[in-house]
């Protein structure tokens, strides 16, 4: 069976495999951190980056799903925890990426 072939000889979509991806690195950065995997709707997620990267500008759009996650349950923690959290979420991308700025307790947000 070839990479993109499944059982039967249907071929897995372009989109299936990044979004089966997407959802594995979902329920590692959310057992890093102590989260619900369940409780992240990716598709809503990208809805309202899209909405506010095409009606506002791009680089608000990580921003948008911060406020978000601010909202729905995360408002109380500290600078410090919400850093400590978000290197939890940057050490489970792959490494052969370009290194990332990690957010220090020390940096402003």
């Amino acid at each position: 069976m070839g990479q993109n072939e499944r059982a039967g000889g249907t071929t897995v979509t372009d989109l299936e495999q990044p979004q089966r991806r997407w959802t594995e690195w979902v329920g590692e950065a959310c057992q890093a951190v102590g989260v619900d995997a369940n409780q992240v709707d990716i598709p809503e997620l990208h809805h309202l980056s899209k909405q506010v990267a095409h009606r506002l500008e791009r680089p608000l759009a990580p921003v948008s799903t911060f406020i978000l996650g601010l909202a729905i349950g995360a408002g109380s923690a500290t600078r410090q925890e919400r850093a400590a959290v978000l290197n939890r979420i940057l050490d489970t991308l792959p490494k052969d990426e370009p290194e990332t700025d990690r957010r220090g307790t020390d940096q402003p947000t």
